[in-house]
């Protein structure tokens, strides 16, 4: 009986892999941190377990059949996969994260908590105008694991809930969903407008200048899923407008985003380094694991990724 070989790929890598082999003594595990030993690796694995890789080449990899990423995304690995080779990604590793980010972000904002801490460093005592958030309505672009999160922790805020998606199907927690041809009319009723979708060729570059001009007037931005989703310099251009009013963004077209970008200066602009997911390496193994049984057995994996949808 061949011993089936598994990549861990992580910048812990040796941490999930001793955990790995007490948990399956049975598998041959190998840690790997360095992208070119990673590639080197490749051609002697049936599993890829891994996080925080670039392209990788995948041509030499004919044992390979199963890749489990940690990510919500997949993008980073569109039209490299051998078509017999299985995708998972990190399916509910990152809602609460996510989603705990996004209310935080709003909160802020709402609260103006930015004019707060400007006149902390003054030391000085000035009442300043703040928002309530109960009643607004929250349109979440993209109703997946994320978006339910998101719309369950908003609820609990009496926001009013709307979501688009391909098929304008109803979702336990959100008030109204609107299919894909119907953007306009929920980009025109949302105070805040989440956009969470996955980078694909039909997502490419969604938002423009059309899409924030249809925004309800005074309706704020939060960029949460990927940055190539929107136009970025028709954002700028729309964000001197003031439609939208203001911008909360977590992720970039270019990552790092360059010292120049116009984003950086903008008033209207709140900026975190895509800091908004993440999940504990516990979460990460635990994941792994239970897909492992589950391919082990030939029962279907959580996370599985739609090759034609590219999610």
């Amino acid at each position: 009986m061949n011993v089936v070989r598994v990549i861990v790929y992580h910048r812990h890598a040796g941490q999930l892999a001793a955990r790995l082999r007490e948990a399956r003594p049975d598998l041959t595990v190998v840690a790997s941190t360095d992208p070119s030993h990673l590639q080197e690796e490749l051609a002697g694995a049936e599993i890829l377990f891994a996080s925080g890789f670039a392209r990788l080449d995948f041509s030499s990899a004919a044992r390979l059949r199963w890749v489990q990423v940690l990510s919500a995304g997949v993008d980073h690995l569109a039209g490299t996969l051998p078509p017999s080779v299985l995708l998972t990604r990190g399916y509910g590793l990152h809602d609460a994260a996510v989603s705990e980010h996004c209310l935080g972000r709003i909160l802020a904002h709402a609260l103006n908590l930015r004019q707060a801490w400007q006149q902390q460093g003054e030391r000085r005592w000035q009442r300043y105008p703040v928002e309530r958030i109960s009643g607004k309505v929250l349109g979440l672009a993209g109703l997946g694991v994320i978006g339910s999160a998101i719309a369950r922790r908003a609820r609990a805020f009496d926001m009013r809930i709307t979501g688009w998606r391909r098929v304008a199907v109803p979702v336990e927690g959100v008030d109204r969903v609107y299919g894909r041809e119907q953007l306009y009319e929920f980009l025109s009723t949302a105070d805040y407008l989440v956009i969470l979708l996955p980078l694909t060729p039909e997502t490419r570059g969604r938002f423009g200048a059309k899409e924030f001009e249809a925004m309800k007037p005074g309706a704020v931005l939060v960029s949460l899923g990927r940055g190539q989703v929107i136009q970025e310099p028709e954002l700028i251009a729309a964000l001197k407008r003031g439609r939208p009013a203001h911008a909360l963004l977590d992720v970039f077209a270019e990552e790092p985003l360059p010292a120049d970008s116009e984003l950086w200066s903008l008033p209207n602009v709140a900026i975190t380094p895509h800091n908004a997911g993440g999940s504990s390496l516990e979460a990460g193994l635990a994941l792994f694991l239970e897909n492992l049984e589950a391919w082990s057995s030939g029962r279907p994996l959580k996370g599985r990724v739609d090759p034609a949808r590219g999610y």
